[in-house]
């Protein structure tokens, strides 16, 4: 029907090829009248997608981009609103929806398997890009403003500030901006597109209004869309209502050359630190600039190679910074995603006098690269996974947003985007520069010379500095000195105006109807066998070849003190290596023949009893079905045979771990806070908190404080817990592959299952149990806080009814986002319900606020009680909740449900029933959970995660504190 250089709607198609990997026409358009770009990616895919996006370059580190994408969706001229994302959402049936700020590119994207929704919201998304409210009041509110606390201090707020607050909280992220404002000096890289929180408030309403008007224009945009429908009918819309009413911009969005770097550049800088020794606790961060962007092929090729020789556990380069034990890490990655890509090393817990014999032994090891090459059996190992990754986006059931990742850089920089969609071509022709000694010398000899124009960041401890809010306070004092009684009563002012404003809209918007809904229907069926005793389930989907594995161990019968190590245990068993293979060959293995690998706690509870329920540590597995005997040969060395023998390697393991897990708590902290609360409120959840909680991350902080005096009662107690875990007894299997490859699997599960240990447990060991319920806070550096309140609702009288989910939509998405996020400030607000264990809780996300946070849960009941709503609003809650039943599903995570339902005794029957009843609910139904929320509240628990200075100032609405 299209052939090229014709004209379609305004539309000139410019390209036109058929992709063989994705099975996909490609097209290529531009915009005759408004200079836009489309591509279109056209197959048989039901979930289809689209997507907007402009270069956005910043001009200073204020966050316009970032605020810019907050405030597009909360509204246009034709859509107005408070909160337009919040309200699409709320009564959709999509299966991915948001808004993301790169550092030079801002997109919006959706995705929904239904036609009628797919065309509603792009006209909206496409209304709010081009035709934006931009309120002041939502700048303000999405961006930052004054404001005078309860002891009339002047403050910064607002929901992007919070946001970053929080984000910076972590060392590393500060020290990456750091790198790059020094590295792309002069350049919109050297900005943070995100804002620092430092920067944020130096951002105008004007300059803010500006950065629209000069990106946001149609000839500076990119359109993808991708599935089945139909491409005229599509061309035709965007024409007819958006491109065609639009006018070129003459202005070209062009990229800046950052200044010449002819000598190493030095920085130094600090953070913050609970620690009293800060020995060895210094990060450093190196920066090398490369060319400008090269072809496709060889950005991947430097990419994969860097890959190998910095990140790999093979490469000796790696092995020998790390068996020099000046510091606990050392990585690096290559930045390709930029106009001018960079190198970046990191060096984690050391100290700046080693810096230098750290690069020696760096420059060392690259030299023999250069001599020798590179081992063409590591390249093979190294190179698997990417080979793996391209056959599993061919099932995955986001593939649109998949693909519109890989193009959407390509596109900023208007390169071929056929290479990143033929990726198995690619991949051949990377491997082939990967096999070229001369292409991976000139790479590493452009490594080495880097140096000698690089940028360092040296970030040391300091125990106890003060945070940001407490190194604005001093500024923020005197600008509050400045003020006139007019202007402070000013700033009350526009506070009460940004937490009451409430911009009902008076335009309907499109949305979609109860016919809309397709009948739930039971998706492949999960079926059960038994092999040498132990059972297993398993569902039959098409993989492409791919086979998921999952092993569950029962933690019944595990002593608890054990348990602390678990987490710990499922990362050892693919780092440590085995008795016949260390743990470089391991990894070579591991990487020839997993495709994936994660492990993870998790409770089975019986849905006709909140109280019995089952733990179980599960193991997953991907692989290739051609890749089956060495795939067998290496699950059953990492489970059986997995040793501590090589103990620095221990050591090394250990301190990644606890690495990873403290930048978690300190810049986040979230899920600290939801095994918090839990434990405070069930058997189950004190199992979740030991093992992946703050209880697990103390033990390891005490371990590796002195890990020499503590290493061989570790490792004892480790290999102890592996004895009692992996045992025949234990286990349980769940798979998922073609049907064809059944019989495959089972030889797979046979040959584990006969290695396996089969000892019955006959001693009463030391069991979990639930101590007192306590109000609980984790202390840290963080500028920002979660708070959390939470119990058991089944305890409090609730018997399960759909008409719930509804009125924990409503909470969700009204009440908690306007009062948590909308008027306090707070970046996120949720409601979190499990329908079969009972446990129910609210939650805040880098919140400012603490007190006020748990006032506004207190309120819920009442304004339950008292819940007045539109039949727009109500049909909009029951279409969201429904849709919720009938998520988008990749084979695995359908195999994987299947399993918990089976686990937990949940029938197709009774979903299918909530299903109904939520389709069926009244705003009095929803009333009626008024006085069960009540006593809620009454019994509930707090928790508090973050900022220790806020938390010591209320201490006393907590029984205990958690310092760390």
């Amino acid at each position: 029907m299209f052939s090229k250089d014709s004209i379609y709607h305004g539309f000139k198609l410019k390209n036109k090829i058929f992709i063989d990997d994705i099975e996909s026409d490609f097209y290529q358009f531009e915009h005759l009248h408004s200079g836009a770009r489309v591509v279109a990616l056209k197959n048989n895919d039901s979930n289809k997608l689209f997507s907007i996006s402009f270069r956005t370059l910043p001009e200073n580190s204020t966050g316009t981009a970032h605020i810019m994408e907050h405030c597009v969706l909360n509204g246009s001229v034709k859509f107005p609103s408070d909160d337009l994302f919040n309200e699409i959402t709320k009564g959709s049936m999509l299966t991915f929806i948001n808004a993301l700020t790169g550092s030079d590119k801002t997109f919006y994207p959706f995705s929904t398997r239904n036609s009628k929704e797919y065309f509603n919201i792009m006209d909206i998304y496409l209304d709010v890009v081009f035709n934006p409210l931009l309120e002041k009041n939502t700048f303000l509110r999405e961006g930052w403003h004054y404001e005078l606390d309860e002891n009339e201090n002047l403050t910064y707020t607002g929901i992007v500030y919070n946001e970053m607050k929080g984000a910076f909280s972590d060392p590393l992220r500060k020290i990456s901006y750091l790198l790059k404002r020094e590295l792309f000096r002069g350049s919109s890289y050297g900005f943070e597109s995100g804002g620092y929180p430092a920067d944020i408030p130096n951002l105008t309403y004007e300059q803010f209004l500006e950065f629209h008007k000069k990106f946001y224009s149609p000839s500076n945009s990119t359109i993808i869309i991708y599935g089945n429908e139909d491409l005229n009918t599509e061309l035709e819309k965007i024409d007819r209502d958006f491109l065609s009413k639009t006018e070129k911009n003459s202005e070209t969005i062009t990229f800046t050359e950052p200044e010449k770097i002819d000598k190493p550049v030095v920085v130094k800088e600090y953070y913050p630190s609970t620690e009293q020794d800060t020995k060895n606790k210094t990060m450093v961060s190196i920066g090398i600039r490369l060319d400008n962007r090269k072809d496709i092929i060889t950005s991947y090729a430097i990419s994969m190679l860097i890959e190998i020789i910095l990140r790999s556990e093979s490469s000796p380069l790696r092995r020998a910074l790390m068996d020099s034990s000046l510091c606990n890490e050392f990585t690096g990655f290559f930045d390709n995603s930029i106009k001018y890509p960079y190198l970046k090393l990191f060096m984690l817990n050391t100290e700046e006098k080693n810096i230098e014999t750290l690069l020696n032994i760096y420059r060392d090891e690259l030299d023999k690269i250069v001599n020798n090459g590179l081992d063409k059996e590591w390249i093979e190992s190294e190179i698997t996974p990417s080979y793996f990754e391209i056959m599993e986006n061919s099932i995955d059931s986001s593939r649109g947003y998949v693909y519109m990742l890989e193009m959407i850089t390509s596109l900023n920089f208007n390169e071929d985007v056929s290479n990143v969609l033929n990726m198995r071509d690619t991949y051949s022709k990377v491997i082939d520069k990967l096999y070229d000694h001369e292409f991976v010398k000139d790479i590493i000899k452009n490594l080495m010379s880097g140096l000698d124009r690089s940028v360092t960041i040296i970030m040391e401890p300091v125990n106890n500095k003060e945070n940001v809010d407490e190194n604005n306070k001093a500024e923020l004092e005197e600008i509050k000195k400045s003020m006139s009684s007019d202007e402070l009563e000013n700033i009350r002012k526009i506070t009460n105006e940004i937490n009451d404003f409430k911009l009902v809209s008076q335009t309907k918007l499109p949305s979609l109807g109860l016919e809309d809904l397709e009948l739930l229907t039971e998706k492949n069926k999960l079926q059960k066998t038994e092999i040498n005793g132990v059972e297993c389930t398993y569902t039959n989907e098409f993989c492409n070849d791919i086979c998921f594995i999952s092993l569950g161990f029962k933690l019944e019968n595990i002593p608890a003190k054990y348990l602390v190590y678990l987490d710990f245990l499922g990362i050892s068993l693919t780092e440590l290596g085995t008795k016949k293979r260390d743990f470089s060959d391991l990894s070579k293995d591991i990487k020839r023949s997993i495709g994936g690998y994660s492990s993870y706690f998790q409770s089975h509870t019986r849905v006709e009893d909140h109280m019995s329920f089952t733990p179980y540590f599960w193991l997953d597995f991907k692989f290739l079905k051609d890749s089956e005997l060495l795939f067998s040969d290496v699950l059953n060395d990492m489970i059986l045979e997995t040793n501590c023998s090589n103990k620095s390697r221990v050591q090394e393991t250990m301190n990644r771990n606890f690495l990873f897990k403290d930048r978690s708590l300190q810049s986040d902290g979230y899920s600290f806070l939801v095994y918090l609360l839990k434990s405070n409120t069930s058997l189950q959840g004190v199992y979740s908190e030991l093992i992946n909680g703050i209880s697990s991350l103390k033990v390891h902080k005490n371990i590796l404080a002195d890990y020499k005096k503590n290493e061989k009662k570790f490792l004892k107690d480790l290999m102890t817990l592996k004895s009692y875990l992996f045992n025949k007894n234990n286990l349980m299997i769940n798979w998922v592959c073609d049907e064809r490859n059944n019989e495959m699997m089972r030889r797979v599960s046979q040959n584990l299952i006969q290695n396996l240990p089969d000892s019955e447990f006959i001693n009463k060991y030391d069991r979990i149990s639930q101590d007192i319920k306590k109000n609980s806070a984790i202390l840290t550096n963080s500028n920002v806080l979660m708070n959390g309140l939470g119990e058991n609702i089944y305890d409090c009288g609730l018997e399960y009814h759909g008409s719930f989910d509804v009125m924990k939509s409503w909470l969700t998405r009204d009440f908690l986002i306007e009062e948590i996020r909308s008027k306090g400030g707070a970046y996120g607000a949720d409601c979190r319900f499990n329908d079969i264990d009972g446990f129910m809780g609210f939650f805040s996300y880098r919140d400012p606020n603490l007190t006020r946070s748990f006032e506004t849960y207190k309120k819920i009941p009442e304004a339950i009680r008292k819940l007045e709503i539109s039949d727009e609003l109500l049909l909009q809650l029951k279409i969201g909740s429904y849709s919720e039943f009938d998520p988008l599903l990749n084979p695995f995570s359908n195999g994987r449900i299947n399993k918990d339902r089976y686990l937990s005794g949940i029938e197709f029957p009774s979903i299918l029933n909530a299903a109904n009843e939520i389709l069926e609910t009244t705003v009095e139904e929803m009333r009626s959970y008024s006085e069960v929320l009540g006593k809620l509240v009454e019994k509930s628990v707090k928790c508090s995660v973050g900022d220790r200075s806020k938390i010591l100032k209320e201490k006393d609405i907590f029984d205990e504190l958690v310092e760390y």
